[in-house]
């Protein structure tokens, strides 16, 4: 019923976008209901940070800066290793900052999380969204590592929460981000909980 409800969506409803981008996947316009009621506060805002591990050809990203990142202050730090099979999604995501000018408020680390993040930790950010693996122990040291990164009253995005269990379900993205959230209970409050989850920070 999620996959008919999201393929009905892409159909009748056009692209959120002020710019004509190129894109070959959709895998993003469906959050931007929920998102843009847990981001609205910091829309417009000088100085706002995001993060975002996995970036693809960069549909999230040009969302937020057209949308919530609008001040000439406010940025993106995006993350992604574009490795096989999304290897050539580097060149749709360059070519579409360029569309859209937003070249001068964007930051690209080609690697991988863990060795990105590190290098980051000194660095606060108000969104961060991490849609970067689909296996639970690496999202859990994803979280771990970001955390630290999130101010108080930031908002930290979970993709994929309720993607398919396999026989392998103690890898599943939900088992990560659930270990993740246990352990840190008493300081977020949840904003929405469904195929994605997204916390406040207190």
């Amino acid at each position: 019923m999620l996959i008919l409800e999201k393929f009905k969506y892409f159909i009748f409803k056009a692209p959120p976008y002020k710019n004509h981008y190129n894109f070959t996947e959709d895998w993003f316009t469906h959050n931007i209901q929920n998102w843009k009621k847990v981001l609205k506060k910091f829309a417009g805002k000088a100085n706002i940070r995001a993060l975002e591990v996995g970036s693809h050809q960069g549909r999230s990203a040009l969302w937020m800066l057209e949308n919530i990142l609008t001040h000439n202050t406010s940025s993106i730090v995006c993350i992604d290793s574009y490795s096989e099979p999304h290897v050539h999604a580097i060149d749709l995501f360059k070519e579409n900052m360029k569309i859209g000018q937003f070249e001068n408020k964007v930051s690209l680390i080609v690697d991988s999380s863990h060795n990105a993040l590190p290098q980051l930790e000194s660095q606060k950010f108000d969104i961060i969204y991490l849609d970067g693996h689909h296996e639970g122990e690496f999202i859990y040291k994803e979280a771990e590592l970001c955390w630290p990164m999130l101010k108080s009253g930031g908002v930290l995005i979970f993709d994929d929460y309720l993607w398919p269990l396999t026989q392998e379900s103690e890898v599943s993205p939900q088992i990560g981000i659930d270990r993740f959230l246990s352990k840190r209970a008493s300081e977020f409050k949840v904003l929405h909980k469904y195929y994605q989850l997204i916390v406040l920070k207190k």
